[in-house]
């Protein structure tokens, strides 16, 4: 049986549970069991292992990422989850460096984009590595289009020192 199914299952025995309580006249602890079924819902929908892989790259920590990664499934991910897999797989092989490293990098920015990204800035900086990517391959059509888009996406202008950095280096091309 699938652990998403029988984490459904406890989250809606909790959330009974919960009702329950509330009806009996048991408020605090009612609300505790709220508290605790909206976090086995969250976890129900997002995938641990993710979660601990992104503070390991926050953080810094390549090599933990690449552990905690390598220990997720991705065909028993969401399709939005399974976007961020493909997505941090991306970011830590661009990271590791290699033209073969790139080819795969580019694979799985392009898987990422396709399964689904939420934000805005994730969409920006998959693109924007594709980008790189594209102008590593001396493909200048297609890093300008990609800039655009990430132009586009960045809305915040988080990304102008970065997007000036990857002109430039269109500009030698």
């Amino acid at each position: 049986m699938d652990t998403r199914i029988i984490k459904g299952i406890i989250v809606a025995v909790v959330l009974a549970w919960s009702i329950y309580s509330f009806t009996q006249g048991n408020i605090g602890f009612g609300i505790m069991l709220l508290l605790l079924a909206g976090l086995a819902g969250f976890l129900v929908t997002r995938s641990i292992r993710l979660i601990i892989a992104f503070i390991s790259l926050r953080r810094g920590k390549m090599e933990s990422c690449l552990t905690w990664i390598n220990r997720v499934n991705p065909d028993r991910l969401f399709s939005k989850s399974r976007g961020y897999f493909y997505y941090l797989q991306g970011l830590t092989l661009v990271q590791g460096g290699g033209q073969g490293s790139l080819t795969k990098g580019e694979v799985m920015f392009r898987k990422s984009l396709s399964n689904g990204l939420r934000l805005d800035l994730d969409k920006a900086t998959a693109k924007l590595q594709l980008a790189v990517i594209a102008i590593s391959k001396r493909k200048k059509r297609e890093a300008t289009n990609l800039l655009s888009e990430v132009k586009k996406l960045d809305k915040r202008g988080m990304m102008t020192a970065q997007i000036r950095q990857v002109k430039d280096g269109l500009r030698r091309i």
